[in-house]
């Protein structure tokens, strides 16, 4: 069947008899794609939605709320943990930021989400989701882990705005991917535990903060810097 050549009235077509909505009705669960070309093709209809629905909980599931559920709690550690080192930052005898400077930070890492939810979200539709989601996940560690060896404003905003492209990227898989992979009986309180994940990593980054900003020598680069250090290792260990 020829889809590129068929008409805006040859796709609505199969949709137009009232008996097509009351044959959908009586069978809700059911996802129906009808198609037809100028060539008169046979219609094209799948229930794999539906059948995903049926599925019992197994372990596949369960990894996929594990994986999900780290990009929230990245997220979280990321906003708590900056914010409790814009002390240390302005007091850093290599930065020495301004209380300017730590906003405009906060201000790369959030242009950085956005334009990476846009940029991997358009490249997942064609690479495919998983490979991302390991993609963007790469770029955050790597880009977290940059951000410690920060040497001036203009190194430390592009590797903040490079670590929201990856978390970005990553927001771009979660909530589709709970839609189309999670049973519906479940979906909801699936839906809640992995947003609600973002509140572990900001309690989990406040603590680490106060940990290596106290161990840390005063008046040393030492402690912040260690922050962004630790936060690698910890994601990729989950």
């Amino acid at each position: 069947m020829n889809l590129r050549n068929a008409s805006f009235d040859a796709w609505l077509a199969p949709f137009a008899h009232p008996f097509h909505w009351i044959a959908a009705a009586r069978d809700p669960g059911r996802i129906a794609a009808s198609l037809r070309g100028p060539d008169g093709g046979a219609v094209i209809e799948s229930d794999i939605a539906a059948r995903l629905d049926r599925l019992p909980w197994d372990r596949f599931h369960t990894l996929v709320i594990v994986a999900l559920g780290i990009t929230w709690i990245l997220d979280g550690l990321e906003v708590t943990m900056v914010g409790s080192l814009a002390g240390a930052l302005e007091a850093s005898p290599v930065l020495h930021f301004t209380a300017f400077e730590v906003g405009l930070t906060a201000s790369a890492y959030l242009t950085g989400a956005v334009l990476g939810a846009i940029f991997f979200g358009w490249l997942t539709d064609r690479l495919g989701r998983k490979k991302l989601f390991f993609v963007t996940l790469a770029v955050y560690l790597v880009a977290t882990a940059a951000t410690a060896l920060s040497w001036d404003i203009a190194s430390f905003l592009f590797f903040r705005f490079m670590t929201g492209a990856g978390i970005g990227g990553e927001y771009t898989a979660i909530n589709s991917t709970i839609q189309e992979l999670i049973p519906a009986r479940y979906r909801g309180r699936t839906d809640l535990a992995i947003n609600g994940s973002f509140w572990i990593g900001a309690a989990l980054g406040a603590v680490v903060s106060i940990v290596l900003l106290g161990a840390a020598p005063p008046g040393s680069d030492l402690g912040w810097r260690l922050a962004f250090l630790w936060a690698p290792p910890s994601a990729s260990s989950s």
